[in-house]
């Protein structure tokens, strides 16, 4: 397969989404009170937590109260204050889509100091405070990359997604087609920051096929992961289209249940294809009359159009009385055929590109751009068991913002 340069395909995360998690992971690990010397101290995220990403890593400022209360008989000591930690989470994904973090705390910043209240008093109580601060962070750094490694399972959640790629995904329509991805590297630049999302640019190394059944398993590996600096190419431009004839059958009958001769429609109860050497349709008629009609041919794709070379029609009628009309109505047939081709397929699959830039929408959940510029059909072989065709386009553009998310080791 030729390699074109393309603009990788453009993942987005929501930063809110994000935050989210980090919010709900917080809560889960500091659900429980920490205590010192009789002081009962809780923390809590008090105020909008900022996050950054840059090559590999993510930065992360997390703003925290903390309280630090005592019972003193009918009165309670307490001390609160606020600051910042600063961390930075550096992220690993491995060849096999194995995910590891490594969390560090780069810095903190105290913005109200605790003090003990007593009266109209506020007595500083460093001690205290620098427990509570070193309790907080080690409870954090301990259990941040065991949670992410708990809750989002990498490899088992890209591998899950590449085997349904694999088998092939539905296409809409009538005609119970599936789109299969066949990848063998996955390459993703490094960590992209922006207001709303972190982005990263995906390319892949593959084949694309169209085909009329799910592919099983049995060939199947997961591909290669690669970081990369900056992706600069896919090779996702290029479709291999390959139909058994079994398949063909009713989209040739469907194209020629509207044709009349000699104001009748033409009514056909079956058809076989066959190819050895050239291609041979046998069409079982009953009306206009009841016959056996057998089409001979080549076909040909010339500059986008496809052609059908040394066409030969015979046409068996099945009675005495329609065997006279038999020449006539193979006339017909031919100058149909000659009116028929050339047939520009590449202006039929312009309007289907079209459409398909339309419908591809994704959700709320999950948001998708489709930009493709008119799909063309490169080269066509007939096979004795089906066709094979090579389709292309020039460009091909698309974005995934991804605003929802589960993806547990449970989901």
């Amino acid at each position: 397969m030729n390699s074109s340069a393309f603009k990788p395909i453009v993942l987005r995360l929501s930063k809110t989404l994000i935050i989210e998690q980090i919010v709900t992971s917080f809560r889960q690990l500091m659900s429980e009170e920490m205590e010192y010397n009789g002081f009962k101290i809780q923390a809590e995220i008090d105020g909008e937590i900022a996050l950054k990403a840059q090559e590999k890593e993510f930065l992360l400022r997390l703003p925290l109260s903390l309280k630090m209360y005592k019972p003193e008989g009918l009165f309670t000591l307490e001390a609160n204050g606020k600051l910042y930690f600063d961390f930075k989470i550096q992220v690993q994904i491995e060849k096999d889509f194995s995910l590891s973090t490594n969390s560090e705390l780069m810095d903190h910043e105290w913005l109200v100091d605790p003090k003990v209240k007593m009266g109209i008093l506020n007595i500083p109580i460093e001690s205290l405070a620098d427990y509570a601060l070193d309790k907080t962070k080690e409870r954090l750094l301990d259990h941040v990359d065991e949670m992410i490694h708990k809750n989002l399972d990498f490899h088992q959640l890209m591998n899950q997604q590449f085997q349904t790629l694999y088998q092939g995904i539905p296409i809409p329509g009538d005609l119970h087609f599936y789109a299969s991805f066949n990848l063998n590297e996955v390459h993703m630049s490094y960590f992209i920051d922006s207001e709303t999302y972190i982005s990263v640019e995906i390319g892949f190394r593959g084949k694309l096929k169209v085909q009329d059944q799910i592919h099983q398993l049995d060939d199947y590996t997961i591909p290669c992961f690669e970081w990369k600096s900056e992706v600069i190419s896919s090779d996702h431009n290029q479709l291999d289209l390959n139909l058994t004839y079994d398949v063909l059958k009713p989209i040739i009958l469907n194209q020629i249940t509207n044709l009349d001769m000699g104001g009748q429609q033409i009514q056909v109860t079956d058809l076989n294809i066959n190819y050895d050497e050239s291609l041979k349709l046998d069409f079982q008629l009953t009306k206009p009359i009841e016959a056996n009609l057998e089409i001979f041919g080549d076909i040909t794709l010339e500059n986008g159009c496809i052609l059908i070379e040394d066409e030969n029609v015979n046409l068996k009628a099945k009675n005495i009385f329609h065997k006279l009309g038999a020449p006539v109505i193979s006339k017909i047939i031919e100058s149909r055929l000659e009116n028929y081709f050339p047939l520009d397929i590449n202006s039929i699959l312009e309007v289907h590109t079209n459409d398909l830039n339309q419908s591809v929408k994704g959700s709320e959940a999950i948001k998708i751009k489709l930009e493709a510029q008119p799909i063309k059909l490169e080269s066509l072989l007939l096979k004795p068991k089906g066709l094979q065709a090579m389709l292309n386009t020039e460009q091909l553009d698309l974005q995934i913002a991804i605003n929802q998310l589960s993806s547990s080791k449970e989901a």
